[in-house]
């Protein structure tokens, strides 16, 4: 017979994914195992295996929700109709408050992808892939050039999000920036670049 669910099954479920991204992200994927998760949760491996199949399960599940949340904030922002600079700026606002408040699911994204499995990775970089759309989109709104046309309208999107998304490996709350600002600096510097582009910059 199988075990019935605790009432607070989803809640727990969720403590255990939080506790396993933080071991994932301080300790990476492969040195993790399942005893070390079950004792920062406080639980038996027995009754860990109740709410997650394997180690990799967690990972995915990690993984999947960071990316969710990354593109419903986007999504949030491009449904106010926002003009395209305003826009730019808030989603990279919301983008890097997230980054700042889930760190843990930010670092195992950007360093445990290659750990999935295939099906599972095709799903992540898919959903990805509808991120960055979000953002070339916007790009693609401020500039005179046509990026599809250029076949650059992807590329520039991901060179967006590559001055944002591995700000954790030097980012300190307490420093001199804050995540707002730097998201600020990040729109400012990009809005003026992207602006100014003509075709001649595609000839080089």
């Amino acid at each position: 017979m199988a075990r019935p669910q605790s009432p607070d099954y989803d809640e727990r479920k969720q403590a255990i994914l939080d506790a396993a991204t933080r071991i994932f992200s301080q300790e990476g994927f492969h040195k993790a195992s399942i005893g070390q998760i079950a004792r920062e949760c406080n639980i038996s491996k027995s009754l860990l295996y109740h709410y997650f199949s394997s180690k990799q399960e967690m990972l995915y599940h990690a993984m999947e929700d960071h990316v969710q949340d990354l593109l419903a904030t986007a999504n949030e922002v491009l449904s106010k109709g926002l003009p395209p600079k305003e826009c730019l700026a808030e989603i990279l606002r919301e983008f890097m408050l997230l980054y700042e408040t889930a760190s843990g699911k930010h670092v195992v994204l950007s360093n445990e992808l290659g750990s999935l499995t295939e099906a599972q990775r095709k799903h992540i970089v898919s959903l990805q892939a509808r991120v960055v759309k979000a953002f070339s989109d916007t790009l693609d709104q401020m500039t005179d050039v046509d990026l599809d046309q250029k076949q650059a309208k992807t590329a520039i999107g991901m060179l967006l999000l590559g001055m944002i998304n591995w700000t954790h490996m030097w980012y300190k709350p307490n420093g001199v920036l804050n995540s707002a600002a730097i998201a600020h600096l990040t729109s400012r510097i990009f809005t003026a670049g992207i602006t100014s582009l003509s075709e001649d910059d595609f000839k080089k």
